[in-house]
């Protein structure tokens, strides 16, 4: 349109240029003051074309279709800006100016696992690391406690009974472990095998302790009551926590939040806490060893690799014991006196709340001037990153010629959202035609 633009005033100056021309050769009546008013018009309607033209050169529109194709799905997100430019700042932004990058007026869908991270007026999220809350309770005694029970009477959950009998921690062992997802559907399936076999017989039904599934090689961390720290007879809660707490974090594995003023039973187990460990030493001034050591942890324990973010939900916790009969053999029964995630049954609890990074960054562009197609409406690209992973890309405004889209697929095929821009959404995709809910 801005070519419009300088050819109407080109011409129009043009015309009137010729007018103020004849009227300085006319001999009769003549008037210099309006050919040279509309000369002044014209001339600033084509300077103002050819300003717009200047700056459509040195500034041409990021937000197009060209740009929008060339955009892979897992581009980093400074991948993403070099293309589109600079983001927009909407923390700086009243409410007023906000209302044009609002995504339902726009009809532009993020993913849930990105838009519920982040508060209104919030375009970021860090990354929370995934946990497990680990407490004991219980009377102290003396090591290897033994009360002679009446019929019916229940044992008291002293510290110094064993973890066999489900109501002390002699013998008891915790484990953090990943678990080896085949060998634990094989134990499920052996034992729903026996159940419907004993149905069929008419017989009773087995009955099973908690289930120790195998963990993957090397992804097993086992803390051992007598071994690696020990009950001292009537010893209480408050200082075995305490005990079992500095053990855990002495890892390099695992961290513990522990707030002994606040409440001294209990802490929380998480994957390496962002290798803070080495950043204290950095604050410290030791940077001889913690500069290599921080960039050492940062790669050993990435997202994509190991436990931050939301693969720490993948982590399992277990409360298990030794007995002194079979010390080579772990097994698990339910113990009153250590609970995990608030249980005590000794089934494996899954370490939760993990969550990797989640971003969005805006993109905002109206251009009529220069629209090859004459469109006005303004332009707005919204990217979502996971990880700084661009995981969706959703716009208004840029008009695809049929058949064009961009490169993201159409991975999460029921949640009604058209991720790749193609038109189809979901099993009407053909990126899910393979998809097990659309083949059903």
């Amino acid at each position: 349109m801005v070519y419009i633009v300088i050819a109407f005033g080109a011409v129009f100056l043009l015309f009137w240029g010729l007018t103020l021309m004849f009227a300085f050769r006319s001999t009769g009546e003549r008037s210099i003051f309006i050919p040279s008013f509309f000369i002044l018009i014209f001339l600033s309607i084509f300077t103002f074309g050819g300003i717009k033209w200047k700056e459509a050169q040195e500034n041409p529109d990021l937000l197009t279709v060209s740009n929008l194709t060339s955009i892979q799905f897992g581009a980093e997100r400074e991948e993403v800006a070099k293309v589109f430019g600079e983001r927009e700042d909407l923390t700086l932004f009243s409410p007023e100016e906000l209302r044009k990058y609002d995504l339902s007026t726009n009809r532009i869908n993020v993913p849930l696992n990105i838009r519920s991270r982040m508060k209104p007026g919030e375009y970021q999220a860090d990354r929370l690391e995934a946990g497990i809350k680990f407490s004991v309770v219980g009377d102290p005694s003396t090591r290897g406690f033994a009360k002679p029970l009446r019929r019916d009477e229940i044992h008291p959950v002293t510290l110094g009974s064993t973890a066999e009998s489900g109501n002390g921690v002699t013998g008891m062992v915790l484990r953090i472990y990943l678990n080896d997802a085949d060998a634990e559907q094989k134990i499920k399936d052996e034992r729903k095998a026996a159940v419907e076999a004993a149905k069929e017989a008419k017989t009773d039904l087995p009955e099973y302790s908690p289930m120790i599934v195998p963990a993957l090689d090397g992804k097993e961390w086992l803390f051992s009551e007598g071994t690696d720290f020990t009950y001292d007879d009537n010893e209480d809660d408050e200082s075995l926590v305490a005990e079992i707490a500095a053990l855990i974090d002495a890892t390099p594995e695992f961290c513990t939040e522990f707030d002994p003023e606040d409440d001294p039973i209990r802490f929380e187990i998480k994957p390496e806490c962002g290798c803070e460990k080495f950043n204290a030493l950095l604050r410290q001034g030791n940077s001889a060893f913690a500069k290599p050591a921080v960039e050492g942890c940062k790669e050993q324990y990435s997202e994509e690799g190991n436990y931050l973010g939301e693969n720490g939900n993948n982590l399992r916790m277990q409360v298990l014991f030794r007995s002194e009969s079979t010390s080579d053999e772990l097994s698990a029964t339910p113990n009153r006196s250590v609970f995990v995630n608030g249980s005590s049954s000794s089934k494996p609890q899954s370490f939760r709340g993990g969550y990797n990074k989640a971003a969005l960054d805006y993109w905002y562009e109206i251009d009529p001037l220069l629209d090859d197609d004459f469109n006005t409406t303004p332009r707005l690209v919204v990217a979502g990153y996971i990880s700084d992973k661009l995981v969706s890309l959703g716009q208004n405004g840029v008009i695809f010629p049929e058949g064009e889209y961009f490169n993201i697929p159409e991975e999460r095929c029921n949640d009604n959202y058209d991720e790749d821009g193609d038109g189809q959404t979901d099993c009407s995709d053909s990126d899910c035609a393979e998809h097990p809910l659309c083949l059903q």
